[in-house]
């Protein structure tokens, strides 16, 4: 068995995700391994009339020793480490030999590197260093977003960003786009963290109180590839809308237009009605977007986790999904193969992944400024924020972005994030062959779209047949007898939920008390009895986690689940017990203590949607007749 061999037969095993980067025919000519004057192999990379060696053609051992001690020296390597380049694993094994590194995370960006990597080193002897947290291999804008959303969720302190000279001159520009990701990921996650503060306990009430609605109305599964490479056109809310709306109208038949969120008041200002309206948003506010709107014109897709007071005032047909990172949702509808989106800063985003499952081929956006260009804020017709509301955020729009037209649009962080953020999800769709156009005229650069303005949209679909799709057809409410069969699971699922969240309070009130006797424990200083009360405390908690119903629990206190998930890495790395225990008791038990407080109301919650559903079930069992 050759080298080769052996590191796919470690790869499958310790990180299958990198199989996909490998490479099983002949490598690119540019490549060339080459030995050094001390036979280690080294890799000659030739970019057009430039010959590149990614080491020293002497000893690339101790030049990347060197490398480390500079970055020592120079007071930039800190305990996490993100390395961007392993090479043939010398910088990688020189940064393993560091004692102020704790923690590494590794990106090889060329995979044609990697690939060489894998016929001439043990991956193996060089990756089961138990500093290695993670890996990954590739340059994709996703694939570094990806990996920087990762750190950041896991990360507490401060990361230190370091690339090998060879890599900083071969690739400046991914090296530059890591960083900027990694950055926008850390802003991302204080503003996730300051959601899931603001409304994580909403969002577990949204989604046990639109329970009846999943029940009456099918997901979207019904909708799969209904367009067959169809064009859809999503609607946003800016300002832009309004000059070129009048096109809708006039492609109404040509194309399947669907509002994203607010974008419904402006069309249904300008007579439009859409094919579908999409909406996610979990906060109060979005009831009052919905309060104006004339809800019998357009039939809805929603989001498990929406406003419930939306649905409960939306009078057409409904469909439904839920997000990836919704682990309540996928335990109540597992069984039904409900489709999981990712979840997004806007329902833009959310619009876009609706669109692709449908089955679109090529996807327009108008009205998706995010900026504000000349100062505005809305099209015309969106009117569910006060005057003085949309004033105060035009007041901190003191950022500059390139808009279409080559000018500059104010914006704010948070603008920017949004608009990162379905730039993200574009990329996605760009893989898999997806063509995306921006026409919202004036509005910000969009990157992977095309900027084309709508007259010339207009010109070149009125040429296409009209299509023939009456989506309502698909979206119809449940036959009594399967909504009556759909109520009885999830009433079973939830009244077992609350006889786990019975036991889970009582497991929690024991681990507490054996987390305050670990911490007197602690401060006997005791070993021993330090060492027993480590064993105590992970056995409970590893009991809690298993129950049925700690999902339901974390996902209500998901601010404080996210914060403990910082400190998990060097709880597990600490090999003093008594360094262990006081991290323990200083992050998990106060873990402990908000999930005790959430118990109360977490099976209110359980017990009020439990007594609507067997109003429901009573109800509809005097329309079957059903005698139970």
């Amino acid at each position: 068995m050759n080298m080769f061999e052996q590191n796919l037969i470690y790869l499958k095993e310790m990180y299958p995700n990198l199989l996909n980067a490998v490479l099983n025919d002949a490598m690119d000519a540019s490549y060339e391994v080459v030995p050094t004057a001390n036979g280690m192999p080294n890799l000659k990379v030739q970019r057009g009339e430039t010959v590149n060696y990614l080491h020293s053609k002497y000893d690339p051992e101790i030049e990347a020793e060197k490398w480390i001690t500079n970055l020592s020296n120079n007071g930039t390597l800190t305990d996490q480490v993100l390395l961007f380049g392993i090479g043939m694993g010398y910088f990688l094994e020189a940064l393993l030999g560091s004692q102020e590194v704790k923690r590494i995370t590794v990106l090889e960006p060329d995979v044609q590197a990697f690939n060489a990597l894998l016929r001439h080193r043990n991956l193996q002897t060089l990756l089961s260093d138990d500093k290695i947290k993670l890996m990954a291999v590739g340059d994709h804008e996703l694939i570094l977003a990806e990996l920087a959303e990762t750190i950041t969720k896991t990360m507490s302190g401060e990361l230190s960003i370091v690339a090998p000279p060879v890599y900083q001159r071969l690739h400046p520009d991914k090296l530059k786009s890591l960083r900027e990701k990694v950055q926008e990921s850390v802003i991302n996650d204080l503003s996730n963290n300051q959601t899931f503060e603001k409304f994580q306990k909403t969002w577990l009430e949204n989604i046990l109180r639109n329970i009846p609605f999943t029940v009456k109305y099918p997901s979207v599964l019904s909708l799969k590839n209904v367009l067959k490479g169809g064009n859809v056109v999503i609607v946003g809310s800016g300002p832009s809308l309004e000059i070129d709306v009048h096109y809708l109208k006039d492609l109404k038949k040509k194309c399947f237009i669907i509002a994203a969120g607010s974008s419904i008041q402006a069309l249904q200002h300008f007579e439009i009605d859409p094919d579908l309206v999409v909406t996610m948003d979990g906060g109060r506010a979005n009831s009052l977007v919905f309060r104006r709107v004339d809800s019998t014109r357009s039939p809805l897709v929603f989001i498990t986790q929406t406003y419930f007071e939306v649905l409960d005032s939306y009078h057409n047909d409904l469909a439904f999904a839920t997000f990836v990172e919704d682990p309540v949702s996928e335990y109540l509808y597992r069984d039904q193969g409900v489709p999981r989106f990712r979840a997004t800063a806007s329902v833009t985003g959310t619009a876009l992944q609706l669109a692709n499952y449908l089955g679109a081929k090529q996807i327009i956006m108008i009205g998706q400024d995010l900026s504000y260009p000349e100062g505005k804020f809305y099209s015309a017709g969106v009117n569910h924020l006060s005057e003085a509301t949309k004033s105060n955020a035009l007041k901190v729009a003191n950022d500059w972005v390139d808009n279409v037209h080559g000018g500059k649009n104010r914006s704010t962080p948070v603008m920017t994030l949004t608009r990162k953020n379905i730039e993200m999800n574009i990329k996605a769709l760009e893989l898999k062959g997806i063509r995306v156009i921006n026409s919202s005229r004036g509005g910000a650069v969009i990157e992977g779209t095309d900027w084309i303005p709508m007259d010339v949209i207009s010109k070149e679909m009125m040429g296409l047949p009209d299509m023939d799709l009456d989506i309502r057809q698909l979206m119809q409410a449940r036959t009594e007898s399967e909504q009556w069969e759909l109520l009885q699971s999830m009433m079973d699922k939830l009244r077992r939920i609350l006889q786990e969240a019975e036991k889970l309070e009582k497991l929690l009130r024991d681990l507490r008390k054996e987390v305050q006797k670990l911490e007197r424990e602690r401060n006997y200083r005791n070993l021993n009895s330090v060492s027993r009360g480590l064993v105590r405390v992970n056995e409970r908690w590893q009991v809690i986690t298993a129950n049925e119903s700690f999902l339901f629990y974390s996902f209500g206190t998901s601010h404080f689940v996210n914060s403990y998930m910082k400190h998990v890495p060097a709880i597990v790395e600490a090999q003093n017990p008594l360094a262990k225990a006081e991290l323990i008791v200083a992050h998990l038990g106060e873990l402990v203590d908000q999930l005790l407080a959430f118990g109360p109301e977490l099976k209110s919650l359980l017990s009020d949607s439990i007594e609507r559903l067997e109003t429901l079930a009573g109800d509809l069992n005097g329309i079957t007749g059903r005698i139970e």
